[in-house]
């Protein structure tokens, strides 16, 4: 007998894999067998004519990233009986913000005495305004549900507590929420290892299979370990693929962002190219947490500026730049970063565009607990100076789609249901928005996957467009081809160069302009020289870079509407806040193959305008 190819194999077996049922965890083996792929199989459908050897995979919800948010959607689901596999483009528990391994301020209202709702309020007024208060609210109730303080402590990490009440230490002020430091995505990954739920690491989405009826039915994608081609079939999907904040990567002395290199937007692009409707693209979370010089950059909390240390920033000259604190009432990480604006804007930043902070306490700093200035001495044999300069970083992005009820189901693509920080971004409640978002999208994705008896169609075609296109970028031999590599650097200095927190109109327009040209001129060059299909990363930074091209043009065109300063969108053309006009979202929608972009009002159905305007101080960049 001859020897049988793969396709064949497929074609004759109808073999796909299967994600294990998870009926619950508590009960889950540990072994290393619960975590491999097993159970139903399933007809090949037309999977062969894909023209390509593909696996093809099925499961009743799929969960595309596996960071804070894709691991609690997966985690949630899996109890509620229904079978359930991770999707994950970087190694599982490193990738994506989650990954960069500092690990998130539990942020939590386990310990309020509500449902969670009174978190609400401050979500909304930390958020300048800036909230879907329908969806914020189921969010906000479902973080309250979750019990993450008791996750966390089941995944490894034994929270700091009261001697007396027993509670977790909150190492923030009181309130709806408390904060004790230090949720390793690291050890929750391995928690849900553990726990049996399939993980596909090291495995790049390239789109979201709707099909004809408008429904989500899966997603094709890359193993990049070897670069065959994957389908997964699933009654409902997750989306949780996190920011596009490597769009302000390292790109040149100083790098701006302290996000990792999987956040390259490639969800957000799926659902543009899909018709979804996102809200707010202009705001871009930053702080100031990065040292100077090169060799000594360090990254987070305590080494940086933030609201835990603002009184110890200073400009060039160290005069500190929070000289007009007692006109603010009560600092957020927003107004903060728009003092840090003001000094920059009026030439008072050090020589690499950021700001002097005072280290000489940094070592008692509650934050992280991190011993930097020790640890570089130790380590390097570098003496830190007393004041060090900080510049500044984008660390997360707060678009998320329009319109997402209390579910998190988005309205434009019934089935598929979407996972990510969104506005909790801007005062840097990076768990919050993810947990809570995670654990609402894994209920409601299972609530609905039990509800359906088969899975949807699955549009082949579509799949076949998918992957002819990634294999096409891989094999392309253009003349003068420009590496992916350079190309994608190109993208990121277009961007940070008008697109950075401190905009203008001419800057928006000069980044979109070169942008388009970029991507009529350059990215029909792009060139990947290795054709090896295993571990190639300029082939997967090729595939990545249409994603941050579509980001770039989508926050330009929301820059450009938001006419004031709000969140760290720092308009110098516009520098004042606006409670009056400006309390309002931007909705950008890729449509026919342009950008359409509009202001829209915010629904305010619990916490009105009048409250937010007196609670939330107009500082801009003026005083």
């Amino acid at each position: 007998m001859g020897e049988v190819s793969r396709r064949d194999f497929l074609k004759g077996a109808g073999l796909v894999g299967a994600s294990a049922a998870v009926a619950g965890l508590a009960g889950c083996s540990g072994s290393a067998s619960a975590n491999s792929d097993k159970g139903a199989t399933v007809a090949a459908e037309s999977a062969a004519d894909l023209g390509r050897d593909v696996a093809v995979f099925e499961t009743d919800v799929l969960i595309i990233g596996g960071g804070v948010s894709g691991l609690t959607a997966a985690r949630k689901a899996a109890s509620e009986g229904q079978s359930v596999l991770i999707v994950d483009k970087g190694p599982i528990g490193h990738s994506g913000t989650s990954g960069i391994n500092w690990g998130h301020d539990l942020a939590t209202n386990d310990w309020s005495a509500d449902d969670g709702s009174e978190s609400l309020a401050l979500w909304v007024i930390l958020a300048e305004g800036m909230s879907d208060q329908v969806y914020d609210l189921a969010m906000c109730q479902a973080l309250k549900r979750s019990r993450a303080s008791l996750v966390a402590e089941q995944s490894g990490m034994i929270l700091q507590r009261d001697d007396i009440t027993g509670e977790p230490l909150g190492l923030n002020v009181p309130g709806p929420i408390t904060s004790p430091h230090g949720f390793f995505v690291r050890y929750y990954a391995q928690h849900c290892k553990r726990a049996g739920i399939p993980i596909h690491e090291r495995t790049m989405v390239l789109d979201i299979l709707v099909n004809d009826e408008g429904v989500a039915s899966g997603a094709v994608a890359l193993d990049l370990r070897n670069g065959t081609a994957r389908v997964y079939r699933a009654k409902t999907t997750v989306l949780a693929t996190g920011n596009y904040s490597w769009i302000a990567g390292w790109n040149g002395i100083k790098p701006c962002s302290i996000s990792s290199p999987e956040n390259t937007g490639d969800g957000h692009r799926m659902l543009l190219e899909h018709g979804v409707a996102l809200r707010d693209m202009e705001q871009l979370p930053c702080d100031f947490v990065q040292w100077t010089p090169l060799a000594t950059r360090q990254g987070m909390g305590a080494m940086g500026c933030s609201i835990v240390n603002y009184q110890s920033v200073y400009d060039k000259d160290l005069n500190p730049v929070t000289a007009d604190l007692e006109k603010v009432a009560g600092v957020t990480n927003s107004s903060f970063m728009r003092m840090v604006a003001r000094t920059l804007v009026n030439g008072k930043g050090t020589e690499n565009g950021g700001v002097l902070i005072d280290i000489s306490d940094v070592e008692h700093d509650d934050r992280y607990y991190r011993r930097c200035a020790e640890n570089l001495s130790r380590a390097l044999g570098y003496e830190s100076p007393q004041h060090v300069e900080a510049c500044p970083e984008q660390w997360e992005t707060a678009a998320r789609p329009f319109d997402m009820g209390n579910t998190g189901e988005v309205a434009e693509v019934p089935s598929l249901f979407y996972a990510a920080v969104g506005a909790g971004a801007w005062y840097g409640l990076g768990f919050w928005g993810a947990y809570g978002s995670g654990y609402l999208a894994g209920e409601s994705s299972a609530a609905k996957a039990a509800s359906i008896s088969e899975i949807p169609s699955v549009p082949w075609e579509k799949a076949k467009v998918a992957l002819d296109e990634a294999y096409a970028v891989l094999e392309a031999e253009p003349e003068n081809g420009i590496r992916a590599s350079e190309l994608m650097k190109s993208v990121q200095i277009a961007y940070y160069d008008g697109l950075s927190f401190i905009r203008d109109e001419a800057g928006i327009q000069a980044t979109l302009d070169e942008i388009n040209r970029i991507e009529a001129e350059d990215l029909p060059k792009v060139f990947v020289p290795s054709k090896s299909k295993c571990f190639n990363t300029e082939w997967r930074k090729a595939l990545e870079i249409k994603s941050l091209i579509k980001c770039a043009k989508g926050t330009g065109n929301a820059a450009l509407l938001r006419k004031e300063t709000r969140g760290a969108h720092c308009r110098t053309d516009y520098p004042k806040m606006d409670n009056a006009n400006w309390l309002v979202a931007t909705k950008v929608r890729f449509s026919e193959g342009a950008f359409q972009a509009e202001i829209v009002d915010n629904d305010m159905p619990y916490i009105g305008k009048d409250i937010i305007t007196a609670s939330v101080f107009e500082s801009g960049l003026e005083f």
